[in-house]
């Protein structure tokens, strides 16, 4: 039998456990709470991460499509609207371009011709740079660029003039179509059997950045 003396001391014993065991749970407890509120501090970080990443998508989107829908309507005169379909499967996300007209989407790849895409191409790459920053140098090389838009290649060389006044690039284009003339500010015109048309192409663009570079 435990006379009264152990049994004090049992007591002693156990309150001194109890009084630990609470004071462990509580700071548990405190623990609990620090995590649950840096867990919704999170959730709300992640939340306006979220938010402002579709803005930001939204926004280059909508620059995008307005950009590339005002080159292919200048070239082709139809009521054509260039539109970026996002998807996210298996927690990528996938970019589709899409061509409207009268309501139906066409794929430019798949269902439209070579002069199309030429277009779209091309008004994505300039897009993409304007939305740069910093940017790179503003200055183009085309060599022959429009190659299959046909009858199309003169329109096509004013949309370009058009975007290089809208976002401020210039553009040094070569070409064997005499048409694009038309719309160039300065014409160099390369008549030299002696050398070959990449040796000539080169230090005609080194002479004319330069002096690009010079003006400005």
């Amino acid at each position: 039998m435990l006379d009264i003396y152990q049994i004090k001391e049992e007591y002693k014993k156990q309150k001194v456990e109890k009084n630990l065991f609470e004071k462990d749970l509580k700071q548990k407890n405190r623990s609990l709470t620090i995590t649950n509120i840096k867990i919704s501090d999170l959730d709300e970080v992640h939340s306006v991460w979220i938010e402002l990443a579709n803005k930001i998508q939204m926004n280059a989107r909508t620059h995008i499509e307005a950009v590339v829908t005002m080159a292919i309507q200048s070239v082709f005169e139809k009521a054509y609207k260039f539109k970026l379909v996002f998807e996210e499967k298996r927690n990528n996300i996938t970019c589709t371009p899409l061509v409207i007209e009268d309501g139906y989407e066409y794929s430019p790849k798949d269902q439209m011709g070579g002069g199309m895409i030429d277009i779209i191409g091309f008004a994505l790459r300039i897009t993409l740079w304007s939305m740069r920053v910093p940017r790179s140098r503003n200055i183009f090389i085309l060599d022959e660029p429009f190659r299959f838009c046909g009858n199309l290649t003169l329109k096509a060389a004013v949309m370009l003039k058009k975007l290089s006044e809208k976002l401020k690039f210039q553009v040094l284009l070569v070409t064997h179509n005499a048409e694009l003339k038309e719309v160039c500010d300065k014409v160099w015109i390369i008549n030299n059997r002696r050398f070959s048309r990449l040796t000539i192409l080169n230090k005609v663009i080194d002479i004319i950045i330069r002096k690009i570079r010079r003006r400005g």
